[in-house]
């Protein structure tokens, strides 16, 4: 809340701000999102690499990676890490 008069807080002079940002976002989240991504899982529409809009948290696929990096480094094998989900999906939904 702000005060209208700088210096003199009066209760009956006072301004509220309200943030509806936040409560935009909650209400789009179980609108929309959830549902879509419900349907999306029921339809197999989702690549397997989708972690964070599943059960599993996308911290870990950070962490997967990772550790699959650092491993390689320990047994000093060379690696290369290519991520071209878009060219999967296309095929998996294009064979469909």
């Amino acid at each position: 809340m702000l005060e209208k008069d700088p210096g003199i807080p009066r209760v009956h002079r006072l301004r509220v701000i309200q943030l509806i940002e936040a409560d935009l976002n909650q209400s789009l989240l179980l609108l929309f999102t959830r549902p879509m991504v419900q349907q999306a899982e029921a339809h197999k529409l989702l690549h397997k690499a989708q972690w964070s809009t599943r059960i599993q948290n996308c911290t870990s696929a950070v962490l997967s990676k990772v550790l699959s990096l650092e491993y390689s480094q320990i047994i000093h094998c060379p690696t290369a890490w290519i991520e071209n989900y878009a060219k999967d999906v296309l095929t998996e939904l294009f064979q469909a």
